[in-house]
C-alpha cells in the first residue's frame, strides 16, 4: 500500500516536471526568476496556465550581472568576514557596472537615472587620498566629485 502511494506521488511529480518542460510560457529565465521567488512548480503552472490562456508571451528575464560575491550569500565558515577593504572593491565594481549599462538595462534593474552621471569610481588609495580608511572617489559627469568613506561600525 505503501508503495503505491510513493508511486502514485512520484508519478505525480514526474507529471508536473513533465508539464513545466512541454509548457509553450516555459523559458529557462522565467522558471529560475519565479523558483527563486519562491513559487512552487504548481504555482508556477497556474501563472503560465493564465498568461498562455490570455495571449501573453512568454517572458525572458535579463540576467542580473554577478557583480561581485561579496554581496551574495556567504557559507557558515564566511559569515562577518567582510572588512572595509572588500566592500570598498565591491561597491567600486557595482558603480562601475552601473556606469556602463545603458538605460534600458539600468531601468530593467530598478536603478534610477542618477545613476547614469557617475563618470569614474577609484578609491582613495588609487586617488591618492591621505587616509588609512578605505573608501571610494565617485566623479559625475559635471565634473562634482563625491567621497565615500568606509568604516567599520560592529
Amino acid at each position: 500500500m505503501k508503495d503505491a502511494k510513493k508511486d502514485k506521488k512520484s508519478n505525480g511529480r514526474n507529471d508536473i516536471a513533465q508539464r513545466i518542460a512541454e509548457h509553450p510560457m516555459n523559458t529557462p529565465s522565467d522558471l529560475a526568476y519565479l523558483r527563486g521567488k519562491g513559487y512552487s512548480d504548481e504555482e508556477i503552472l497556474a501563472f503560465w496556465d493564465r498568461d498562455h490562456a490570455t495571449g501573453k508571451p512568454p517572458v525572458q528575464h535579463r540576467p542580473i550581472p554577478r557583480i561581485c560575491e561579496a554581496f551574495y550569500p556567504r557559507t557558515k565558515a564566511q559569515e562577518n568576514t567582510m572588512n572595509e577593504n572588500e566592500l570598498q572593491d565591491a561597491l567600486k565594481n557595482l558603480l562601475e557596472e552601473i556606469a556602463f549599462m545603458d538605460d534600458e538595462d539600468r531601468e530593467d534593474a530598478g536603478l534610477g537615472h542618477e545613476l547614469a552621471d557617475v563618470k569614474r569610481v577609484r578609491t582613495f588609495e588609487e586617488e591618492g587620498v591621505l587616509t588609512t580608511d578605505a573608501g571610494l572617489v565617485i566623479t559625475a559627469a559635471d565634473g562634482s566629485e563625491y567621497q565615500v568613506t568606509i568604516v567599520k561600525s560592529r
